[in-house]
């Protein structure tokens, strides 16, 4: 008996299809994508009224665009 040839990702896509589920997963990951573009823009127009309005140093302010990109990397890997 012979071995089956593996297939290429191509072939298995073909195999597999486009349905219901690949829709859905799909529209999930492009809600997300759209939710992490949303809070490094809204990251980006509220840092300096909230520099100004707390009195915080630029440091800080720095400190706090980096917890919010440490916190998006963490969430993209769990």
């Amino acid at each position: 008996m012979a071995a089956a040839r593996p297939l290429t990702v191509q072939e298995a896509v073909d195999r597999i299809g486009f349905g219901r589920f690949q829709k859905r997963l799909l529209a999930v990951c492009g809600v997300t994508w759209a939710a992490d573009g949303a809070e490094v823009l809204l990251l980006g127009f509220a840092l300096p009224s909230v520099i100004e309005d707390f009195g915080i140093s630029p440091t800080q302010a720095g400190l706090i665009a980096s917890a919010t990109f440490a916190g998006m990397l963490a969430g993209a890997w769990f």
